[in-house]
């Protein structure tokens, strides 16, 4: 091996250690902190939806009477596009229904994005889906 090889192989397996010690210390974190809601478990009965549904910042886009702002649509009558489990699926990985008329409209008509709720449990997402389903 000469001298060359050695300092690659050196400088891969620092590499290597380096990598796997950021692995094992990393914190994972939720993408948005909500310090107001510190001790409150959202999942539980006791919490009711539009609570839930306030602190996970819905009302900043769809509005707080959910009929759409100029950032996010309507979400009321979503009904007659989705079922409780299929919304679930979208709050989890809205990115992955990226085709169809509907979206490529609200990709011109919106510049924000609907986020991924894929951190939050799927029983909160469900009395979500629920709420936002009976919206008429």
């Amino acid at each position: 091996m000469t001298n060359a090889q050695k300092w690659v192989a050196a400088f891969l397996v620092l590499f290597l250690l380096l990598f796997a010690l950021e692995k094992l210390t990393e914190k994972k974190q939720p993408l948005v902190s909500f310090p107001d809601m510190e001790g409150y478990d959202i999942s539980g009965e006791e919490v009711d939806v539009a609570t839930i549904m306030d602190h996970k910042r819905c009302t900043g886009c769809h509005g707080s009477d959910f009929k759409g702002t100029p950032k996010g649509p309507s979400i009321i009558g979503v009904q007659k596009y989705w079922s409780k489990d299929e919304l679930v699926n979208y709050l989890k990985n809205p990115m992955s229904y990226g085709k169809g008329n509907r979206f490529e409209d609200y990709k011109k008509k919106y510049k924000s994005f609907m986020p991924s709720f894929d951190q939050t449990d799927t029983k909160t997402l469900g009395r979500i889906a629920e709420y936002v389903l009976q919206l008429k």
